[in-house]
């Protein structure tokens, strides 16, 4: 469920790039629309550390006994801050030059930023839909709701 019930019916009233959607009859285009990538940006996120080690796989093999060290810090706790620049720049610090564990480490570090992310951090779900539609004058549920 999204926190911002207020943002996501002002954006749909206003954004003519949603128009087709909010005024269809059924939500599922508007749905996978909202939760589409967005403009191409990504967010980063906390991850479980087993995720992080299970990325990493033999990528340590070729590591300094200081770099293991370091690494350690880290993937001691429960979960890895990715959301915290100094904690992705020392671990891409220790892994620079391997870029099968950097790209590895990339793609479980982030997910794409949704249109939905805007209102909340989790996606927009139906139920979310079904109370801000009705309330929505070019949607099909208000339309629909107002012939009676």
């Amino acid at each position: 469920m999204i926190k911002d019930f207020a943002g996501l019916q002002a954006f749909l009233e206003s954004d003519v790039d949603f128009d087709t959607a909010v005024r269809g009859k059924s939500i599922r285009p508007l749905l996978a629309q909202l939760n589409d990538s967005g403009p191409g940006t990504s967010i980063f996120q906390q991850v479980v550390s087993e995720e992080v080690l299970d990325a990493i796989g033999d990528g340590t093999r070729g590591l300094s006994a200081q770099e293991l060290a370091r690494l350690q810090l880290y993937t001691s706790r429960d979960e890895i801050d990715f959301t915290k620049p100094a904690i992705r720049a020392e671990i891409d610090e220790i892994f620079v030059g391997n870029t099968r564990v950097l790209a590895s480490l990339a793609t479980v570090s982030s997910r794409s930023e949704t249109h939905g992310n805007v209102f909340g951090f989790d996606p927009v779900v139906k139920e979310d839909l079904w109370q801000i539609l009705p309330n929505i004058a070019k949607s099909y549920m208000a339309v629909y709701r107002a012939r009676g």
